[in-house]
């Protein structure tokens, strides 16, 4: 094991790309301070893999049947809730009439 990481041995203090960088954020902020990251040897906080290839692995979960289903579920339920408050004017129409009947 060497005693940096990869990307530290990658890109030092004097490095291109640190320059660059700093010279530009330097033009949009005030105070801009370049400073070393070194992970403790005992509890690192991050942990650098050397492995540049992996493969991605994805699974079909739940088929499209379901969605379809729980669409129309919701769509039902919202409809009736519609029809219901839509309604609410007749029923209390009908209860008018009703009430005024019993009282005649």
């Amino acid at each position: 094991f060497s005693e940096h990481t990869e990307i530290c041995t990658l890109l030092q203090r004097d490095s291109p790309v640190i320059l660059n960088l700093e010279q530009t954020l330097s033009k949009y902020a005030s105070e801009v301070i370049v400073s070393e990251l070194k992970a403790s040897k005992r509890d690192p906080e991050f942990q650098f893999y050397d492995q540049t290839e992996t493969k991605l692995f994805a699974y079909n979960v739940k088929p499209a049947v379901f969605d379809l289903f729980l669409a129309i579920a919701v769509i039902a339920y919202l409809g009736t809730i519609y029809l219901c408050v839509k309604s609410i004017p007749h029923g209390m129409t009908y209860l008018y009439q009703m009430k005024k009947l019993k009282s005649s």
